[in-house]
């Protein structure tokens, strides 16, 4: 009841912010010249708004903080959507020639060729609202995709620019149907998956900035509300579990959600801001495997999923994240969970290492399997629980063929032997004398020289995940 008096405030908050700006600059590189850029200028004409887009090739925070930096045609760079030789305008020098209202600024990973530059644009914004698009997915793990990126990012921010990070929008499979696997970190050079996926990142960006009310507005954290504010980072720690949850925090998600249909945008209405990022205040309930049948119930009501979480052995964005993964690939999450348990020994440590091979991380990735996925075994070890689920995604992608529905075995077996994909639990993996069975010694529990997938299948249940 306390509420009602604040809720006409939020509305004319809102209704007073959207019609600010009406001349907007966006700045940035090749994916501003490119799809996103293009179709982001589209998106903001169409809502009746004034705007520049200038997109440089191969620019970095350095050309629009100095001017004077080459933008080549034929590398497709682009002023005002225009295919064009140019030279870049200081940041001062373009706010004077077109005056413009709110700033948005795209310059991928290319923050990291000189980051005081950045700070030096940043300054230079002299209090206009601004928002700093972070950098999308890429079809190799770099700087860019990393935590410590967007987290370096954000601390640069110093609240004059939103962060808008773009990850959640661009995870896209860089080895696409008809398209061989590269790193070409540009979508249109992926036919017509690779211009819908830099449509649908322009359309996230466009609704973020959109549903702000173009003001320059920094995200809620906990136990705080605002008129919808949207997250701009979302740490990815590894080991971290959530740390609101608290009845505290349950009192401040039921007041959002009370007034969120009302004061929320697409991105926050009817959630809750988790620390990290808006989710469902009900987990959407998706298949849970029992032996001999299934049942249905939410993946983070999962009484092991509810004790690594509090052990702090994941955090949520991690379940997540193999909530997103598994669904894509049509697996059950738990029979995924119960895979990476297994292969790490319970710890889900994205660097654990086998003793006897090259194999490390979250399903064990063997030198030659990291080369075939486009990355390292060094690479992978480096990576966080969340960034690595990537490449999970991928070998499963090229290795998982045939995995039937709800089955632990076939989803066990794509990892330590595809060809037992769709076989029967008596199917032999291993045999005395075949190089591969000494390795695997222990898990020969009838002790007749051969492991059978069954008998394989045993350990993942009890020592993978607690199945039964």
């Amino acid at each position: 009841m306390k509420l009602r008096p604040l809720i006409p405030i939020f509305i004319l908050l809102i209704l007073s912010a959207s019609v600010f700006a009406e001349n907007i600059l966006h700045i940035g590189d090749s994916h501003t010249a490119g799809p996103y850029g293009q179709e982001l200028d589209k998106l903001f004409k169409g809502a009746g708004k004034e705007i520049h887009t200038i997109g440089c090739v191969g620019v970095s925070a350095a050309g629009f903080a100095n001017g004077n930096k080459k933008c080549e045609a034929s590398l497709g760079s682009t002023y005002d959507n225009i295919v064009k030789d140019y030279f870049t305008s200081s940041l001062p020098n373009l706010f004077s020639i077109l005056n413009p209202e709110v700033i948005i600024i795209s310059l991928g990973a290319n923050y990291l060729e000189d980051p005081e530059q950045s700070k030096l644009l940043l300054d230079q914004l002299n209090g206009k609202p601004c928002y700093w698009v972070g950098p999308p997915h890429g079809p190799t793990v770099s700087e860019m995709v990393k935590f410590e990126f967007y987290q370096k990012l954000q601390e640069m921010m110093q609240g004059k620019c939103t962060l808008i990070d773009s990850r959640p929008y661009t995870d896209y499979n860089f080895c696409p149907s008809g398209y061989p696997c590269s790193a070409n970190p540009h979508f249109n050079a992926y036919g017509m998956e690779g211009m819908t996926m830099a449509k649908t990142w322009a359309k996230a960006v466009f609704d973020q900035i959109s549903s702000q009310g173009f003001t320059s507005q920094a995200p809620a954290t906990r136990g705080q509300a605002s008129v919808g504010p949207t997250p701009t980072v979302s740490p990815i720690i590894p080991t971290a579990a959530s740390t609101c949850l608290s009845a505290t925090c349950n009192e401040v998600d039921e007041v959002w959600s009370s007034i969120s249909s009302i004061v929320g945008n697409a991105e926050s209405k009817g959630k809750i801001w988790d620390g990290t990022r808006w989710v469902a205040q009900v987990t959407v309930p998706i298949p849970i495997a029992t032996p001999g049948g299934t049942s249905s119930g939410a993946l983070y009501e999962d009484s092991t999923v509810k004790i690594n979480l509090a052990k702090g052995t994941y955090d949520t964005y991690f379940i997540s994240k193999v909530n997103g993964v598994s669904t894509s690939l049509g697996i059950n999450p738990l029979h995924l969970l119960a895979v990476m348990s297994f292969e790490t020994g319970g710890t889900f440590n994205p660097a654990i290492r086998n003793k006897a091979s090259s194999a490390v991380g979250l399903i064990q990735f063997l030198e030659s399997t990291a080369v075939s996925l486009g990355t390292t075994t060094e690479k992978l070890a480096k990576m966080t629980q969340v960034e690595q689920l990537d490449y999970v995604k991928m070998y499963y992608q090229k290795n998982g063929e045939g995995i039937r529905n709800n089955n632990l075995g076939d989803v066990a077996m794509a990892v330590i032997w595809p060809t037992a994909i769709g076989k029967s639990e008596e199917y032999v993996l291993f045999t005395k004398g075949d190089g591969y069975y000494e390795p695997n010694a222990g898990l020969d529990l009838n002790n007749d020289n051969q492991v059978t997938r069954g008998e394989y299948l045993v350990r993942v249940k009890k020592q993978g995940y607690g199945l039964s």
